[in-house]
């Protein structure tokens, strides 16, 4: 950890003084223009006490182009922060910095989270404990009450997990925003939640959620993985794709992340500019990658030991594996790559971890949208999950109704752990 904070980190120690001795939980909070942190704070202070000490990190920043009211409302977050400092106790602790007109140059709130990440990973390197829990979250959330213990146990119960997903879930109703609103988040949930299960479906080893406020890391494998990339606004994306190829990657689906759908009603936020290209049609949110795409991924995949035992060159596959794959990997090379994935393996399993880390999760979603923008073309999200429910035999569609309904079908599959596997391929599945 020093190393990565002597070399990579871009601040100096933020705040004075010592951690306290068990710090074990660190909650990282960028935030600009915001109103609502201190119902995140509130509900994180409410929350079961996790036998450790908790550090609440608040990057409060903006940029040179804002307009001052964004400076005004930056001020009474601070202000609120410096009110809470006061009344905090050892167990949970909150820290405030605020950096005023950051370059533009830098993408979306990126920049502000790796301040915070690299900071929480100081405080945890002055108490040696590698293991400590770096947990980014936006600051219009709220958790479940039992979101922090269940964070410590799940971490005890996992001891090599390097860092996991939390299960998170949008409102369907409120008063926050219009009704068209919530209704895009639960289609964005669908989105999600439907891609994820698709690319299980696949034999897809890192077939986790990627949403980019509900995740932990353990201190040392975010120093080992090099921090969050302060110039992309999809950074989280990026570092999450690093993690899960360390396989030890878990999902906690004992406690819950409250996101708002107010995030998603700003056309510039980076949540949404991020999230645009998971969408089918950039225009609308209620549209997804056709489930075609994956069972022509799935087909592809099956291949895999016969790129092992024989080498085949991809335009050997036509049988198996649709045009539309066969032009994507062409593109990148892929005889040449799957020659030198098998000069480098040893066995079977050694061939699917290699290859697997070279068509990852952003290679994934770049298959996805090729396929999208060339050959299938986006579908309704609600249609696209209904006919995946239909492909895996789940239950019985003709009994879901409504997009709640359609919604937590999904929800229930998600809460089914998954953890980072290799394809077993039966002879059936082969055939």
């Amino acid at each position: 950890m020093k190393r990565y904070l002597n070399k990579y980190a871009i601040r100096t120690a933020l705040f004075e003084g010592l951690p306290e001795s068990n710090l074990g939980i660190s909650i990282v909070i960028p935030t600009r223009n915001e109103q609502t942190l201190h119902q995140l704070i509130s509900s994180l202070s409410i929350c079961e006490k996790p036998g450790c000490s908790v550090e609440i990190v608040v990057v409060i920043y903006s940029w040179e182009a804002d307009k001052p009211e964004v400076t005004e409302t930056n001020k009474r977050t601070l202000a609120f922060c410096q009110a809470w400092q006061r009344i905090s106790d050892r167990a949970l602790q909150v820290h405030v910095y605020h950096c005023d007109r950051l370059p533009n140059k830098f993408s979306g709130r990126s920049l502000a989270l790796k301040i915070g990440m690299d900071e929480a990973l100081r405080r945890f390197d002055l108490v040696n404990n590698p293991r400590g829990l770096i947990v980014p979250m936006n600051a219009d959330s709220t958790v479940s009450l039992n979101f922090l213990v269940g964070l410590a146990a799940h971490f005890k119960s996992n001891a090599d997990s390097d860092g996991c997903s939390i299960r998170y879930q949008y409102p369907s109703f409120g008063t926050e925003c219009p009704a068209e609103v919530y209704q895009d988040a639960l289609y964005r949930e669908l989105h999600l939640r439907y891609c994820n299960q698709a690319l299980r479906y696949t034999g897809f080893p890192f077939a986790f959620h990627i949403c980019d406020s509900a995740w932990a890391v353990a201190a040392e494998a975010y120093a080992k993985q090099g921090g969050i990339d302060k110039h992309h606004a999809d950074a989280s994306l990026r570092f999450l794709n690093k993690i899960m190829l360390l396989e030890n990657f878990t999902e906690l689906n004992d406690v819950l992340i409250f996101l708002s759908p107010k995030r998603l009603s700003d056309p510039a936020g980076s949540m949404v500019r991020t999230e645009r290209r998971f969408r089918g049609d950039t225009a609308h949110s209620h549209f997804t990658y056709d489930i075609r795409s994956f069972i022509e991924l799935r087909n592809f995949f099956k291949n895999i030991p016969e790129l092992y035992f024989s080498g085949a060159p991809l335009h050997t596959l036509g049988d198996t594996t649709s045009y539309t794959v066969m032009e994507f990997l062409s593109a990148y090379f892929f005889d040449e790559r799957i020659s030198e994935i098998r000069r480098n393996s040893g066995s079977i399993t050694s061939f699917e971890r290699r290859f697997f880390r070279w068509f990852n999760t952003l290679m994934v979603f770049k298959y996805l949208d090729f396929v999208r923008d060339n050959a299938i073309a986006a579908t309704r999200t609600d249609r696209s999950a209904l006919e995946f429910l239909r492909v895996v035999e789940y239950g019985s569609p003709a009994q879901i109704n409504s997009l709640s309904d359609l919604l937590e079908a999904f929800r229930k599959l998600d809460a089914q752990s998954h953890r980072a596997g290799w394809l077993v391929l039966s002879d059936s599945d082969r055939s």
